[in-house]
């Protein structure tokens, strides 16, 4: 049985997250639907799991490059500062009247 590779010399069927790993590889040229696949895995992925995507020579440079690129999205649990503004402000109150 023969694996096919693509020009990356990757394998979609050979590695554990094959189908990420092959449009990593290929980033920036994705389609809107791929990048969103990929963002999608980037978000709810272990640290194990990108420690394994980096484990690739091909792979380092480009999931730096999507980080950086796509870091707007890829904002985790951000609280916006109009809501950490009111937060401060009813501490003042709460202490005040306190």
């Amino acid at each position: 049985m023969t694996i096919a590779v693509n020009e990356f010399e990757l394998s979609a069927a050979a590695y554990p997250h094959g189908r990420v790993a092959v449009l990593l590889a290929r980033y920036p040229r994705l389609s809107r639907r791929e990048l969103d696949e990929v963002i999608s895995f980037v978000q709810r992925a272990s640290p194990a799991e990108l420690r394994n995507l980096r484990s690739n020579p091909a792979l380092p440079r480009n999931l730096d490059r999507l980080l950086s690129d796509q870091s707007a999205r890829l904002q985790h649990g951000s609280t916006p500062i109009p809501w950490l503004l009111v937060a401060a402000l009813l501490g003042v109150v709460a202490v005040w009247l306190a």
